[in-house]
């Protein structure tokens, strides 16, 4: 037993086992020590188990007397914690324990996050281990790696060695809701290298800049305000005016799935510098109009007599300025029940000839997110830029009927008074790594967490403690 001087209250399981693990650095990547821990727990207690060469453990334990022949049960969560200070705090993420502090009724960190999320669920896991007065069907317990990084363990897992066909995910974060889906989504990056020759005329610098943030986890709807987009219109625009342009810098965003809200491109004109600046105020006023929402729009400058030293040449310009002015963005499929295709052409740079841009592709629906993804490869390769699809997450799709989410509604409205409001994910779960099937069937539990991923993170106690009860009443009724 590990010996230290316990905050909480060490005569309830799931108390105990929370702060033992809050005592083992568990950042993502980090997880051997916290993984022998559960290693030892499961061999100490008897039962069968096993870990990989990632560090994820499973572990069995047997129905209780009189479950033998209900169906096995696989109750999930991940040992990673994201690690995250405030200034000043010299707390060490290798070595140093949390510092627990509890506070009317609040649990808290010391400077640090709590790691609550995924604390809790490990620390219910251990209990339903623990406990021999448990009513339950067989069990099947997983423990994760990296899921802040990724969902890099549950993806790596080998789930053949499970037969559960039915999953209580312990990774939720509000003790009245539950996601019952999730969206897949991959990273699309597109990079080119130009010839570039030397530039003897002034250039042009063009800037779109003060737009609002469009972006709603991960869903850009309505149109707003995408810079890469609106820049490489504005060009294109130039480009069947029949004004040849010469790109020497482009530079737009900060990350493949957030909203560009500013950016800026330096080029020269074979026309002039009237003409050109009228053409381009006249398509800006017009995409002005199309957005039709005070709220994303901006401004545009245009600074003439810019001095450059070279540019790729005007027929690459326009091969990947026409790329990106067809390139798929924002919501492009979407049904009554929300399934919702997006793709976000996040982040372009050009610099001494060398281009990049990342893109972001999100749906709940697998065979959407494939064509989209599909569509950006070739249409980047048809214009002479390499393409590389990254997977990011898989998805989780809807199950209209749920067994399992119908009887934890049930028990939770008999018990507390609520049934549980229903979210669909934007990013990944690691649920969506273990459904193969319409039969799979899995709800998403957790207490009331708030601020998570930051120094301020907290798990209300009396949450923490109901949604165990909610958990053990589930698996007393699961046949």
């Amino acid at each position: 037993p590990m010996e230290y001087e316990a905050i909480l209250d060490h005569s309830i399981p799931i108390e105990k086992y929370f702060e033992d693990i809050s005592r083992i650095p568990r950042e993502s990547g980090n997880e051997k020590a916290v993984s022998d821990y559960v290693v030892r727990f499961a061999e100490e207690h008897g039962l069968r188990w096993q870990r990989d060469d990632m560090w994820n453990v499973v572990v069995w334990k047997p129905a209780s007397p009189g479950k033998e022949g209900a169906a096995p049960v696989i109750l999930q969560a991940h040992m990673d914690m994201v690690c995250a200070k405030t200034a000043g705090c010299t707390h060490n993420f290798l070595r140093d324990p949390i510092a627990l502090r509890l506070e009317d009724g609040i649990l808290r960190a010391e400077g640090t996050t709590l790691g609550a999320d995924d604390g809790f669920g490990v620390a219910y896991m251990l209990a339903a281990l623990d406990d021999n007065t448990l009513v339950h069907p067989p069990l099947e317990c997983v423990f994760t790696v990296q899921e802040e990084t990724g969902t890099v363990g549950a993806e790596k897992l080998d789930k053949h060695i499970l037969s559960g066909r039915r999953m209580l995910n312990l990774d939720g974060d509000e003790e009245g809701a539950t996601f019952v889906a999730c969206s897949c989504s991959d990273r699309v990056l597109l990079d080119a290298v130009y010839e570039t020759a030397p530039v003897y005329d002034s250039a042009i610098a063009l800037k779109l800049y003060d737009f609002s943030n469009g972006t709603y986890q991960g869903v850009l709807h309505p149109e707003c305000g995408n810079t890469i987009k609106m820049i490489a219109r504005l060009l294109h625009r130039l480009q069947v005016s029949g004004i040849s342009f010469r790109l020497s810098a482009w530079n737009c965003g900060t990350a493949e799935n957030f909203n560009p809200l500013e950016g800026s491109v330096v080029f020269t004109a074979d026309a002039p510098q009237e003409q050109v600046e009228a053409l381009l105020r006249a398509e800006f006023s017009l995409m002005e109009k199309e957005i039709a929402d005070d709220r994303y729009t901006g401004k545009m400058s245009i600074e003439p007599g810019v001095r450059v030293h070279e540019a790729i040449s005007a027929v690459n310009s326009a091969r990947l300025v026409t790329a990106l002015w067809l390139m798929p963005n924002n919501l492009l499929h979407a049904t009554e029940k929300e399934t919702l295709t997006i793709n976000n052409v996040g982040l372009v740079s050009l610099r001494d000839g060398v281009f990049h841009a990342a893109m972001s592709c999100r749906s709940k629906l697998g065979s959407c997110e494939e064509q989209v993804v599909r569509h950006c490869r070739e249409l980047a390769q048809a214009f002479g830029l390499q393409a590389e699809v990254q997977t990011r997450y898989r998805p989780w799709p809807y199950v209209e009927h749920s067994p399992l989410r119908e009887l934890v509604n049930t028990i939770a409205a008999q018990q507390y008074g609520y049934t549980l409001r229903e979210e669909v994910c934007p990013g990944g779960l690691e649920i969506g790594y273990f459904f193969d099937g319409d039969d799979f069937d899995a709800v998403m539990l957790g207490p009331n967490l708030k601020n998570l991923h930051t120094p301020e993170e907290s798990m209300e106690m009396a949450s923490f403690h109901r949604v165990y009860d909610l958990l053990c009443r589930t698996l007393a009724q699961l046949d």
